[in-house]
C-alpha cells in the first residue's frame, strides 16, 4: 500500500497543483534481485476540476540483495502503462527499511511522463511512501 504525491505537475505545458494518490503495488520476484511490479493508483483530490485521475503501470524492478541482519535495501523500477492522458512511463528509485522478514517501509522518488494521441504531455515528479507486506518469505 502506498501514498504518492505528484509534484511539479504539468499538463499541456500548464503547471497544475500537486496530486495526492493512494495505491497498491504487487511484486512478483524473478530471483533475489529482479522483480515485476504491478502498480495501480488513484487520486483523492480533484484534478483539472474533477475527480478521477488514475494510473495503471507494470514493469521491471531491481533491488539490492537481502543480507542476514541487514535492515536497508535500495531499489529502482521502470514501469509503463497508462494514466488518464494516455501512454505513461514512470521511473523511480528508493530505499526500503526492513522491519522484519515480512514487513517493511519504503520511500521512493521518481518521474512520470505521459502523452495522449493528440500529443499533449503530462509530466510530474513523484514522491512515494509505502508500507509493504510479504505474503511469502524468500528462502536463503
Amino acid at each position: 500500500i502506498l501514498h504518492q504525491t505528484d509534484f511539479s505537475l504539468s499538463y499541456n505545458e500548464i503547471e497544475r497543483p500537486p496530486l495526492q494518490m493512494i495505491g497498491v503495488q504487487v511484486d512478483t520476484p524473478l530471483g533475489d534481485r529482479w522483480y515485476v511490479p504491478l502498480q495501480a493508483e488513484v487520486a483523492y483530490n480533484a484534478y483539472l476540476g474533477y475527480p478521477g485521475y488514475g494510473e495503471l503501470l507494470a514493469g521491471l524492478g531491481l533491488q539490492t540483495r537481502e543480507e542476514a541482519g541487514d535492515r536497508w535495501q535500495l531499489f529502482g523500477q521502470l514501469l509503463g502503462g497508462a494514466n488518464v492522458h494516455g501512454t505513461a512511463v514512470k521511473a523511480s528509485g528508493g530505499l526500503r527499511w526492513l522491519i522484519d522478514e515480512r514487513l517493511s517501509v519504503s520511500a521512493a522518488l521518481g518521474r512520470i511522463e505521459a502523452r495522449n494521441s493528440s500529443g499533449r504531455r503530462f509530466t510530474a515528479g513523484t514522491l512515494g511512501l509505502g508500507l509493504e507486506f510479504r505474503f511469502s518469505v524468500p528462502t536463503r
